[in-house]
């Protein structure tokens, strides 16, 4: 089944000195069906940042491993209009601000998984509660 891993925990999936890489492949093989993470730009550009400032000793597994993935496209691509994206973004950011306390980055992930229809996966309890409130299907990894 394919799900929308926000970026804390996608580069958990290939970084094994991440707080969060036991509990997303502990979830992950909780699952009943196979994992497909879901793809686009966004993530792209974030993983690559995070993952290509490590420095620790696993860094290069890390780089590879997600380097691996990408060329071997063991993911599900999803198409956005970034603009559109950032645009909705912003307004719901004004209007739900009370209600959502998530960071803007955050919440054009949580838009993204509801416009692509999928279930979200994230690590970030403020973005949990904001796709909460924005009615997406949420799993929360502790």
């Amino acid at each position: 089944m394919t799900h929308y891993l926000d970026t804390s925990a996608f580069v958990a999936w290939f970084d094994p000195h991440n707080p969060h890489c036991r509990p997303v492949f502990a979830w992950r093989e909780r699952e009943r069906d196979a994992v497909t993470p879901a793809y686009n730009r966004i993530l792209q550009l974030e993983s690559r940042h995070y993952l290509g400032r490590l420095t620790h000793s696993h860094a290069g597994l890390a780089w590879h491993a997600f380097r691996a993935f990408e060329g071997r496209r063991l993911y599900e691509w999803v198409k956005l209009d970034f603009s559109g994206l950032v645009e909705l973004c912003e307004d719901l950011s004004q209007s739900h601000k009370p209600k959502l306390q998530c960071g803007f980055w955050d919440l054009c992930h949580v838009v993204a998984a509801r416009k692509s229809d999928l279930p979200l996966v994230t690590c970030d309890v403020r973005q949990c509660e904001a796709a909460k409130v924005m009615g997406v299907e949420t799993t929360l990894i502790r």
